[in-house]
């Protein structure tokens, strides 16, 4: 910005050790025209350092080129180069294990280069970072200037130490740093139940290290005294911690806190760092997030606080300023900031007067507070990101009494949970999340938790043919006490797991389906014969353990195939993912096609029949996990579904949900997604009303289709900026992607649609990836001019003449204006439910989003979004099963344990017989497929195992 287009950096220890170097600086910079030739020169570790004092460093780690050196900036190729480094290794990212050590720019440029996630980017650039004699790195080693010119004469500078007395017996003292901070590291974790942060290490490393602490005992009295500080210094907090009397050390009765603090302000402003990385991220994770609101950075608070160049009160002022924190207005920093000033007796009124705290009346007052008897400070508190509650004081009232109006969610630390005295108050650590967005506007409208019930309370059957829709929700149901029990036959159970790392797999033995199978995807529409089949499974089950042991049923994929557990006089859970006539008469489905029939019109008529019967018991709940099939189930059937997503996050304690968000890609292609787009079928291969012949699926690629051949165009045109890739999915990971986290480690993702609604855009938000997607214009002009999204529409079912006439058009119409009418309920355009999509109305517009947006931002919205909605879906959940949880309860009887049957229990005696009596509903029809009659003549003459019932009604009447 200053014009150089050279620069060099020269540390205080960096000594010249010829005359002219200025000169030389000069000439070396003129033989590098417009960076033609390298960016970095300068010198490699000359000296032995941490790599050779650990066993657990290999040596490559340090080929770094020493951040003293000469930078070429006139190179808008190093300008990105630079980029990358700073996404692939964000503020704090960079480090080496175990100990935390080579975690500077320079290491972070030299470990990018290596890293094998780019090395076809850094093809041909490696020759941009020279080794040259200008400079050369002795880091801790002495040298003799004469003996250096003597073997190296180009040599102009020395990095050392020892001239400033640095000695070389440093170099042993560096071997004992990592010792020296275990020491740190295990008195954090004894009281506090967490590792320390960064800067809560130095004070304490530069203490120990002058012989002012020498033990794990004393430091930790250290941390009980600011403990005991903090009790004394902000109001309301109160740590169990020994009094000063109690400490059973003589040296703990003394004050040792000015033996790691030069003064009291510094004492004061630890003691907030302290409260503030254990109730929240910790700031370098906040600063990591490269957001321009945050007006300090740690660095420029620690050095100016300890300079004087700073004062406290500035600090507080700066760092606690009102809706400056990355993480938005509600965050339990701003309670803690509210302590600072009063721990500081800085806190203003309008007219710059300090306010003064009652700690009897809980107020602040001064001569511009205008509210009658002062304000209180309960008031000031803002809704809390991170609360922390004191031991023995479960009602969450430490600086979040107002907290939102949904129960606390309790976490894992991140070193997992402590026992005993380790854990000191730590164990009392908790996060909740807010009501509000960060407008403040009330997401939910107020009302009073109920009760989390126990884990594993309740338990749910689900036998679908795709394991997503339930697996998906797995992390909400455990979170309300509803285990899932899963017995899915189809090949994507493996990638989904219980809590207890559970596949939901049907598997031979134990968890082995009984009659219902994928057969080849005949399970979908339960073919040939669906009346034998339903007869079969309530034989099978009827009076089975493994199914009369359930609390509910839940069904997706396909839904119609809860008419399995109709009989069975247990809560249902219609939860639709696709088409309500999927499995019964979805006539465009071509591998469908072979279990179709005159009878299919017939079967889903009778479908929506047992629907609105089960609709009207309370038990049972009907929802979808879309506004699109929430809609159409209320266009044929009459029944307003619930609208509930499906969640496709981690549970409330996962890092993932309820961490600090970093926005830190490694991969710098923008990711085409989802895995599956339909692109490979052309305009030309989609019928006017109907889907394609998929063999084409096999013999076309999609890069051939028009929109992403428009989208070649334009990055061919110019206007793309250097450096901007777009990738499929297909193309980045091939066979080898294995699970939607890895859509993190891209800057954003376009998602573009072969439906109005996929799991796959679930599970892309989920991961807080800002996401690029068509607009309604363009999805529209891309329906009418290649007839994307034809997947929309399975079959073309009559709808009910009984029910009211809907202002919405047949759906199942394959034109650009139905899709026009129906395009409000897409997944796209759910603002509440899914906010911060970046909309594009053509490839020019969305390479011109990917340019001007804060991404890093869009990310942290979406997070914090998610987890609102986490809180939020459970609630719902929690709220729709209310009627079922009741009727399971009362179902047990009183001591009852969770699925025992009662003694003396005995099923219908039949599938009709039940239909009637629980429903109303009339018997089941015969099968009229040729070969039916006789299978059902084979398993009623015993060919199939049947279970002894006591004489009941004839089973074809009830």
């Amino acid at each position: 910005d200053m014009g150089f287009d050279h620069w060099f950096q020269m540390e205080p220890d960096v000594t010249p050790i010829q005359a002219f170097w200025g000169v030389e600086l000069l000439r070396y910079a003129a033989t590098n025209p417009h960076c033609r030739y390298w960016w970095q020169s300068g010198s490699n570790a000359l000296y032995k350092n941490e790599v050779d004092f650990s066993e657990n460093l290999d040596r490559y780690l340090d080929m770094h080129l020493n951040g003293n050196a000469m930078y070429c900036l006139a190179s808008p190729a190093y300008a990105d180069f630079r980029e990358r480094v700073q996404r692939f290794y964000p503020p704090g990212g960079c480090w080496v294990p175990p100990h935390g050590m080579l975690d500077g720019f320079d290491h972070a440029m030299y470990r990018f280069r290596i890293a094998k996630e780019n090395r076809q980017y850094m093809n041909g650039l490696f020759s941009r970072f020279r080794v040259v004699d200008l400079i050369l790195n002795y880091g801790i080693e002495a040298y003799d200037p004469a003996e250096v010119l003597g073997r190296q004469p180009a040599a102009f500078f020395v990095h050392s130490r020892v001239p400033f007395g640095v000695r070389g017996e440093l170099a042993r003292r560096k071997e004992d740093v990592a010792k020296l901070t275990d020491t740190v590291r295990t008195a954090f974790y004894s009281e506090l139940g967490r590792l320390p942060a960064e800067e809560e290490t130095a004070p304490f490393l530069k203490a120990i290290w002058d012989g002012r602490l020498t033990t794990v005992s004393l430091v930790s009295c250290v941390l009980r005294q600011l403990l005991r500080l903090a009790s004394l210094s902000i109001p309301g907090l109160t740590f169990e911690v020994p009094s000063v009397e109690q400490e059973e050390d003589s040296a703990c009765r003394q004050d040792l806190v000015s033996a790691v603090f030069s003064s009291k302000e510094f004492a004061g402003i630890f003691i907030v760092f302290l409260l503030v990385h254990q109730v929240a991220p910790n700031l370098k994770e906040l600063s990591g997030l490269n957001h321009p609101g945050l007006p300090l950075s740690e660095e420029e608070a620690v050095v100016g606080l300890r300079s004087g160049s700073l004062s406290l009160s500035r600090f507080a002022e700066r760092l606690c300023a009102l809706n400056r924190f990355p993480v938005g207005k509600t965050t339990g920093l701003q309670s803690i900031c509210l302590s600072v000033y009063i721990l500081t007796g800085s806190f203003k009124d309008s007219c710059g007067k300090d306010l003064k705290y009652d700690p009897q009346q809980d107020t602040l007052t001064g001569t511009c507070n205008n509210a009658e008897g002062g304000t209180t400070f309960s008031e000031l508190r803002q809704v809390g990101f991170a609360c922390q509650t004191p031991p023995g004081n479960g009602d969450g009232k430490l600086f979040c009494d107002r907290v939102g109006n949904f129960e606390d969610v309790p976490s894992e630390e991140k070193m997992g949970r402590l026992s005993g005295s380790q854990a000191g108050y730590a164990r009392s650590y908790r996060r909740v999340f807010a009501n509000t967005d960060l407008s403040g506007r009330e997401l939910v409208p107020a009302q009073q938790p109920a009760a989390l019930p126990k884990p594993g309370q309740y338990r749910v059957w689900c036998a679908d043919f795709h394991a997503a829709p339930i697996g998906c929700n797995i992390p909400l149901f455990e979170d309300i006490g509803v285990s899932v029990e899963a017995r899915i036959d189809y090949g994507n159970c493996k990638h989904h797991h219980t809590k207890l790392g559970d596949d939901l797999c049907s598997e031979k033995g134990k968890k082995e389906i009984k009659v219902l199978r994928f057969d080849n995807k005949r399970g979908y529409g339960l073919d040939p014969c669906p009346s034998l089949l339903r007869e079969q499974f309530f034989e099978a089950y009827s009076d089975s353990f493994d199914l009369n042991s359930m609390d509910f049923f839940i069904c997706s994929h396909p839904v119609a195939n809860c008419e399995l557990y109709i009989p069975f006089g247990r809560p249902i859970i219609i939860y639709a993912t696709t088409r309500l006539e999927f499995g019964r008469h979805d006539q465009n489905i071509d591998w469908r096609s072979q279990d179709l029939s005159e009878e299919s019109p017939k079967r889903f008529q009778e479908w929506v029949r047992n629907l609105q019967a089960l609709a009207k018991d309370p038990r049972n709940i009907v929802a979808a996990n879309n506004a699109y099939d929430a809609a159409y189930i209320e266009y044929f059937t009459g029944i307003k579904a619930l609208y509930i997503p499906s969640w496709c996050g981690g549970d409330a304690s996962s890092p993932e949900l309820i961490g600090a968000y970093a926005y830190q890609p490694k991969r710098m292609r923008v990711l085409i997604i989802p895995y599956r787009t339909n692109l490979e079928f052309y305009p030309e291969d989609i019928p006017s009303h109907g889907w394609p012949d998929h063999s084409k699926r096999n013999s076309q690629t999609p890069y051939g289709h028009p929109i992403l051949k428009e989208l070649a165009d334009v990055m061919r045109g110019g206007s793309a900026p250097e450096g901007l890739v777009f990738a499929s999915i297909h193309w980045e990971y091939g066979h080898e992607f294995s699970s939607p986290a890895v859509f993190k480690d891209h800057p954003a993702v376009v998602f573009l649609p072969y439906q109005f609604s996929t799991m796959s855009f679930f599970e892309a938000y989920r991961q807080s990836v800002p996401m690029l997607v068509p607009s309604r214009e363009l999805l529209l002009k891309w329906v009418s001019k290649y007839g994307l999204m034809w997947e929309r529409v399975y079959g073309d079912p009559a709808r009910p003449r009984d029910l009211p006439r809907s202002p919405l058009p047949n759906p199942n119409s394959f034109d650009s204006a139905t899709v026009a009418a129906w395009l409000d309920t897409h997944d796209f355009f759910q603002g509440d439910r899914f906010p911060h999509l970046l909309h594009f109305s053509s490839w020019e517009h969305a390479i011109q989003l990917l340019q001007s947006t804060d991404l890093a931002q869009v990310g942290l919205q979406m997070h914090l979004h998610n987890q609102r909605e986490y809180v939020r879906q459970r609630h719902e959940w929690q709220q729709a099963l209310v009627k079922a949880r009741a009727w399971a309860d009362a179902s047990r009887g009183a001591g009852r344990r969770p699925g025992v049957l009662d003694r003396g229990h005995q099923s219908p005696a039949n599938v009709s017989f039940a239909l009637h009596s629980l429903y109303g509903l009339p018997p089941l029809p015969p099968d009229p497929k040729p070969g039916c009659a006789a299978l059902r003549e084979e398993w009623e003459r015993g060919g199939a195992p049947k279970v002894k019932r006591k004489k009941g009604p004839d089973k074809c009447h009830a």
